[in-house]
C-alpha cells in the first residue's frame, strides 16, 4: 500500500513529500536534485510539489491546496541561533 506523507516545513521554509510502499521508502524529496527551494534548498514550491504528487497519481483537493497555502504565510517560530548556523555550515558542507 502506497503513502503519501506531504506538507509545509515551517521552519525550513519548503513544501516536503515522502513516498512509502510498505516498510520502504520509494521516494524523499529531500534526495530530489530538483528540490531546491527554502531557505537552504531541500524543498519544493507548492507548483513543485503538486507536480511530484502527480506524478504519483494524487491531485491536491482546492480544500487541501489552500491549507497548505495558508500554511506556508503563517510565520513560522524563529530558528534557535545554533541551529541557524548548523544549517548553514551543513549546507555548505562544512558540517562534514
Amino acid at each position: 500500500m502506497r503513502k503519501l506523507n506531504y506538507g509545509w516545513d515551517a521552519p525550513l521554509g519548503y513544501y516536503y513529500l515522502f513516498v512509502e510502499e510498505g516498510d520502504r521508502t520509494v521516494f524523499d524529496s529531500l534526495q530530489d536534485p530538483e528540490a531546491r527551494a527554502g531557505t537552504y534548498g531541500g524543498g519544493y514550491t507548492l507548483a513543485q510539489l503538486e507536480e511530484k504528487l502527480s506524478s504519483f497519481g494524487h491531485t491536491l483537493t482546492p480544500e487541501k491546496r489552500r491549507e497548505l497555502l495558508e500554511a506556508a504565510e503563517r510565520p513560522s517560530v524563529p530558528r534557535p541561533a545554533a541551529l541557524a548556523s548548523l544549517l548553514e555550515d551543513l549546507n555548505s558542507g562544512e558540517g562534514s
